[in-house]
C-alpha cells in the first residue's frame, strides 16, 4: 500500500470513528417528534450509515430481518379482519425490524458506546440535580408510591420513567462491566432509581449475580460497597423512621401485568400462527386503561404469531452472524435486554434496538485502547 493510500485509509478511519461517536451521542437521547414512534434521531443515525460507513451486511442477519418483515406484513394483510389497521402502523410495524441492521454497519463500536455513555452521563447528572432543585427530594420515599410524584420528571426528560430508566441502567452495566468506570456507573444507577421505575432493580441484581460468579474481573469492590451502603441506608431509614410500608407492595405489585398478559394470551390464541398484524393495544381491541402489553415477546406473539416470534428470537439471540468471542464482557448487558423485555416492550424502541444490534452484530471486538 502506498503512502497516499495509507493516508486516505487513515483519514477514512478517523471519519468513521467520529461518526460512530456522534451516533452514540444521538442514541443516548431518545427524543421523538412530533410524537412516538417518530424517533427522528434514530432515523438520522440509521440513514447516515449509508453515507459514511461502507460495510458488508451479514447475510444471515439480513435474511432474518427480511423474514421478520415479511411475516409482519403478512400478519397485517391476512392475520385478522376483526380490527381496523392503519397503513402508517403497518409501515412502522413492518419497517422497524430494519433497525437491527444498524450494528452491521458500525466498525468502531467502542467509540459509539463512548458517545452513548456521555449522553447518559449528562442525563444522569441532570436527573440527580433536578431531583433536588425541583423539591421532589422532600417527598422522600413517597415518590415511589404516589402517581403524581412518580411522574415528577416527565416534563423534563423524554420517555419517563421506564424507558429512560432502561437507558440509564444500560449505561450502568456498560460502565461497570465493559469500561470499568465505577463512578459513572454509580451516577447512572442512582439516576435510574430516581426515575421511580423498577427496571434498575433488574440491572442491580444482574450486577450482584455476576460479581458473585466472578465474571467481572479486576472486581469493583469499592463500587459494590457503595451500592451495599446505599441499599442498607434505604432499608434502615424505612425501619427507623417508619416510612410507608406500601413501598414494598409497590416493588412487588404485578396485578396490572397479570391482567395485561392474560388479555394478550387470549388474543394470541385467536390467531396463533401469523397473529393480528399492526393493531393498537388499547380500547380498540378491548384493552381498557392500558396502551401496551408491557412485554416485547407477547407483543410479537400477538402481532405476528408463532411464525414471527420464531424469526424474532433468532434475530435477538446472538447465534447467527455473530463472532461470539467478542461478546463475553457484554453478556450481562445482553441478559439485561432479554430479561427486562419480559416486563416492558423495550424491543420496540428504535434507539434501544440499534444499541442492542451494535453489541451483537458489530463484527469487530471492542477496541480497549484508552483514548
Amino acid at each position: 500500500m502506498s503512502k497516499d493510500q495509507s493516508e486516505v485509509k487513515s483519514s477514512s478511519t478517523r471519519i468513521a470513528d467520529k461518526h460512530a461517536f456522534f451516533m452514540g451521542l444521538l442514541l443516548g437521547v431518545p427524543i421523538a417528534y412530533p410524537e412516538v414512534p417518530f424517533y427522528l434521531l434514530s432515523f438520522f443515525c440509521f440513514g447516515s450509515c449509508f453515507i459514511y460507513v461502507r460495510r458488508e451486511i451479514s447475510q444471515s442477519v439480513l435474511v432474518l430481518v427480511l423474514l421478520c418483515m415479511a411475516v409482519a406484513l403478512l400478519s397485517s394483510l391476512f392475520g385478522s379482519s376483526r380490527y381496523d389497521i392503519d397503513f402508517l402502523r403497518v409501515l412502522t410495524t413492518t419497517g422497524y425490524f430494519l433497525f437491527f441492521l444498524f450494528g452491521c454497519f458500525i466498525i468502531n463500536k467502542h467509540d459509539l458506546l463512548r458517545g452513548y455513555l456521555l449522553s447518559c452521563l449528562i442525563i444522569s447528572v441532570s436527573v440527580i440535580i433536578l431531583f433536588f432543585l425541583s423539591g421532589v427530594a422532600q417527598k422522600g420515599l413517597l415518590i415511589f408510591l404516589v402517581p403524581e410524584f412518580r411522574l415528577w420528571g416527565e416534563n423534563y426528560f423524554p420517555d419517563w420513567p421506564n424507558f429512560l430508566a432502561f437507558f440509564l441502567s444500560v449505561s450502568f452495566l456498560l460502565n461497570v462491566f465493559v469500561f470499568k468506570r465505577s463512578f459513572q456507573g454509580f451516577l447512572s444507577i442512582v439516576a435510574a432509581l430516581l426515575t421511580t421505575s423498577r427496571t434498575p432493580i433488574v440491572a442491580i441484581l444482574l450486577y450482584v449475580l455476576f460479581q458473585i460468579l466472578g465474571r467481572n474481573q479486576n472486581g469493583l469492590k469499592r463500587f459494590s460497597l457503595a451500592v451495599a451502603i446505599l441499599l442498607l441506608s434505604v432499608f434502615l431509614s424505612m425501619y427507623f423512621f417508619q416510612m410507608n410500608p406500601e413501598l414494598l407492595e409497590r416493588l412487588v405489585f404485578a396485578e396490572d401485568r397479570v391482567v395485561v398478559y392474560g388479555f394478550a394470551l387470549d388474543m394470541f390464541l385467536k390467531s396463533p400462527i401469523i397473529g393480528h398484524g399492526a393493531i393498537l393495544f388499547d380500547s380498540s381491541v378491548g384493552l381498557e386503561k392500558y396502551e401496551s402489553f408491557h412485554n416485547s415477546y407477547l407483543d410479537i406473539l400477538v402481532r405476528h404469531g408463532i411464525l414471527g416470534f420464531a424469526f424474532f428470537i433468532l434475530l435477538i439471540i446472538p447465534v447467527f452472524g455473530v463472532k461470539m468471542n467478542g461478546l463475553k464482557e457484554f453478556f450481562p448487558i445482553l441478559l439485561f435486554f432479554l430479561i427486562a423485555s419480559l416486563f416492558q416492550n423495550f424491543f420496540k424502541h428504535p434507539h434501544l434496538i440499534m444499541l442492542y444490534s451494535v453489541i451483537i452484530y458489530a463484527q469487530n471486538k471492542l477496541n480497549k485502547k484508552r483514548r
